[in-house]
């Protein structure tokens, strides 16, 4: 499946909102795996989407006693299409939260008190990704074609820059099945994600 213009180069931010402050501030000399479960700390971390490899460096960190070590019990709580991020920190029910540059931007917008930490990411992996058959090999080349994708900001600079001209666009829910049957069309993708689903 190519991988079509990456869109736009946006650094991608994680916003594990203030856990590595915490990771930091609890480094010391003296930091042991054995801390007592009742001096732990509960925290729920909220992932952008459902659980996949650029997640797996929390998981490994639970697994392998890192969170605890640093006196935190932390809960990984999977996201998906259109998971409620602000809400949920703004709530109180999750503490912190992965999500990408644009959705920090948007949602201070919105006056969310959201801050952002540390980006893991320096170049963004979105992309559009279509059949090796289409006869798309530019963004520019798309009118025609059925994309895949959720409303954000990538979407609105595309239609700023007259990309989206003769595109139908419906909401993606994390399946590359209608990719994979229909060569008329394209999805939202992040290139080390959706191409390995649709091989």
């Amino acid at each position: 499946m190519p991988v079509i213009d990456p869109i736009p180069k946006l650094p991608e931010v994680a916003w594990v909102v203030g856990l590595a402050c915490l990771l930091l501030a609890g480094c010391s000399s003296t930091n042991s795996s054995s801390a007592p479960v009742d001096e732990l700390q509960q925290v729920v971390l909220m992932l952008n989407w459902y659980p996949e490899a650029e997640h797996g460096g929390f998981y490994a960190a639970k697994v392998h006693g890192i969170f605890e070590s640093y006196g935190l019990d932390v809960e990984i709580k999977p996201g998906g299409p259109n998971a409620p991020i602000a809400q949920e920190l703004v709530a109180g029910r999750v503490q912190f939260a992965i999500g990408n540059a644009d959705d920090v931007l948007l949602f201070r917008q919105q006056q969310a008190p959201i801050v952002s930490i540390f980006a893991p990411i320096q170049n963004t992996p979105r992309c559009i990704l279509v059949r090796q058959e289409s006869p798309v090999t530019s963004l520019q080349g798309l009118g025609g074609m059925m994309l895949q994708a959720n409303e954000r900001a990538f979407l609105t600079f595309m239609r700023s820059q007259g990309l989206l001209e003769g595109v139908q666009v419906v909401p993606y829910q994390g399946s590359v099945a209608r990719l994979v049957s229909d060569e008329n069309t394209a999805i939202q993708a992040y290139s080390f994600s959706e191409p390995l689903m649709a091989q």
